[in-house]
């Protein structure tokens, strides 16, 4: 029996509106759990860094998932320079890295001299407890992506169950290195977003290990692989638009620019989930994984090889069972099939007839000062959507909107703005509809589905009451072969359903279920399938 590992709720654990839960998600060693230090460093430059709790070489010490809690008011940080004047008085100013960084741009050598200039520099933080008040973070660190050995479930049951407490999930942190994407952590990304595709409104991807000299635009090499890496994120996640960071935690740098720069990407980072729509965890069903998808396929297929062996072997019965098992047969399979319709539609219409908002999309705008960039006017839009806008978040700095078009209540939205000048601009715009908007025909084909078989169903229980008590010597001679039948017929139900139930979900994994080879699955999965539909019926 496999325990799911859980996580103790840890004694600075707050509820209530200020807290906001963050899940991690990530190659091993691509850098969580150093990003987790990092994180504590910026809510409390006390902090002294658990070198244990970070992996080295292709170890990853987070085996399990990890709570963390940390509180802040999300400071931003300035690097200040003291400067003597002629009289001996000494002034502090505050130095503008974008400006600097933006001077220096001819020669990325220059560029790279700017970000470790030490002379008369000091990294300082700005706190000011008047203007934002303490929020609490919830940070859970989960094991590598790719380092599951193919038990994905496992992980995903571990996540679920400790995130119940948290109740939802503000923003998802995809933590990605900077060595090649292996299968499984593609692989991994892929069946979680399968999951939970919910987390999609909420996911962004931070690139760690990144040296910011890297984003000169002549280190085209490095701009061209990173440009690469965002290409193929986008490609697994199915869309084209991701929030990307990227980020330097090297614990052992001391340069103020190079500091400065991290810590406020930090604070962005941290500040996103404030801006997002929560998720709820708190599920009865779990949505099936490919591995589970691919084992019932493959029960599936056993029992339609049962109904069509059901058919041969009426072949050598005489023409009056022959007759009387294949009405039998259409009778109990009409029957079957109104019943499952009635309860997959029911399902269906219950999860996604409702007003919850689902994400569609989103767009962003971030850029630096720039010396060259005299006009600061922009655009950014979202084209035409198949579905109407519900909701439209925005948040906004160093930047101000001229013109809206469209909307909340329209298929597009549009917006011309302007970035301050001598500011870094920030403009970000995630856009949501309805679940019952988005699932509109679908919903109106389950409602028509569910309709034509709450009408059919009185009529099916009638004809076969009516064949069973007229042919009750017939079908009693050819009884075993219409109990295979309808268990056939159960079975392919139970096993199409693309859900299951949470506690299913947790029970399989305890067992070890989806841990073991491909046959010792396909027996396992068919058993207890077989124990629910004799319970059913």
């Amino acid at each position: 029996m496999m325990s799911i590992n859980t996580v103790p709720v840890p004694p600075c654990r707050i509820s209530g509106a200020n807290v906001f839960n963050v899940l991690l998600l990530g190659e091993t060693q691509a850098g969580k759990s150093t990003f987790v230090q990092a994180v504590k460093q910026y809510a409390n430059p006390k902090h002294v860094i658990e070198k244990d709790t970070i992996g080295s070489g292709n170890t990853s010490k987070t085996k399990n998932v990890h709570q963390y809690c940390v509180n802040t008011q999300y400071p931003e940080h300035e690097v200040r320079v003291e400067t003597q004047s002629n009289d001996g008085t000494s002034n502090t100013s505050v130095v503008n890295v974008d400006a600097i960084l933006d001077e220096n741009k001819a020669d990325w050598e220059d560029y790279e001299d700017a970000l470790d200039d030490r002379k008369k520099k000091k990294l300082h933080r700005c706190d000011d407890s008047k203007e934002q008040e303490k929020h609490h973070i919830h940070l859970y660190d989960t094991p590598g992506l790719n380092d599951t050995n193919g038990q994905d479930e496992v992980h995903i049951a571990s996540i679920i169950k400790s995130l119940q407490t948290a109740g939802s999930i503000h923003l998802v942190l995809v933590i990605v290195g900077n060595s090649p994407f292996t299968p499984g952590f593609q692989s991994a990304l892929e069946c979680y977003m399968e999951v939970f595709p919910e987390f999609q409104g909420v996911i962004a991807f931070v690139h760690t290990k990144f040296d910011y000299v890297n984003l000169h635009p002549l280190r085209k090499d490095k701009i061209s692989g990173m440009d690469e890496r965002k290409e193929k994120l986008h490609e697994i996640m199915g869309r084209p638009s991701c929030k990307h960071f990227v980020i330097d935690c090297d614990f052992e740098a001391t340069k103020p620019i190079r500091r400065c720069i991290t810590q406020n990407i930090i604070r962005e980072i941290l500040m996103e989930a404030k801006t997002n729509l929560p998720v709820s965890i708190g599920t009865e069903t779990v949505r099936k994984t490919p591995k589970m998808k691919a084992v019932d396929r493959i029960v599936i297929n056993k029992y339609n090889a049962i109904l069509i062996a059901t058919t041969e072997t009426l072949k050598t019965k005489n023409s009056e069972q022959s007759a009387a098992m294949s009405r039998i047969v259409q009778l109990d399979t009409r029957l079957n099939r109104i019943q499952a319709t009635e309860s997959e539609m029911s399902d269906y219409i219950n999860t996604h007839n409702t007003p919850e908002y689902i994400f569609i999309d989103e767009r962003s705008f971030d850029q630096p000062w720039r010396i060259v960039d005299l006009d600061r006017r922009h655009t950014m839009s979202l084209p035409l959507q198949e579905y109407t806008i519900h909701r439209v978040l925005t948040s906004q700095q160093h930047t101000y909107i001229k013109r809206t078009r469209g909307g909340e209540g329209d298929k597009f939205w549009g917006v011309d703005f302007k970035r301050k000048a001598y500011k870094h601009g920030v403009l970000r715009a995630k856009f949501y509809t309805t679940s019952a908007e988005k699932f509109r025909y679908q919903i109106a084909d389950a409602w028509k589905k569910l309709t034509t078989a709450q009408r059919d169903y009185p009529g099916a229980i009638q004809d076969l009451k009516e064949f069973t008590v007229d042919k009750a010597r017939l079908l009693q001679e050819i009884g075993v072969l219409r109990q295979r039948n309808k268990l056939a017929t159960d079975m392919i139900a139970k096993a199409r359903e693309p859900s299951m139930k949470l506690a299913q979900f947790e029970e399989s994994v305890a067992m070890g279920t989806y841990s073991v080879d491909n046959s010792g699955v396909v027996e396992m999965i068919e058993a207890r399938y077989l124990a629910v539909v004799s319970k059913e019926r």
